[in-house]
């Protein structure tokens, strides 16, 4: 059975850093929102800025009536 809980701590952190690797050899970042509870505000929030320092264009595909402020920027 699907757990849609969000993720938390350590998971968040992992997920970050992965992404942070990566920016170095990417043009863009998409987010793919299926609220899964993979992309919490702390995760979105440091992708977008490390890929804004980076000068990398991010682009959402945001959950359904869910709360858009978390893909501010």
């Amino acid at each position: 059975y699907e757990n849609r809980a969000a993720v938390t701590g350590d998971v968040e952190a992992r997920l970050i850093a992965v992404a942070e690797a990566q920016l170095a050899d990417t043009d863009l970042v998409l987010v793919s929102d299926y609220d899964k509870g993979v992309c919490t505000p702390r995760v979105l929030a440091r992708v977008i800025a490390l890929a804004h320092r980076r000068g990398v264009r991010v682009v959402a595909d945001p959950t359904r009536g869910g709360d858009y402020s978390k893909y501010i920027g």
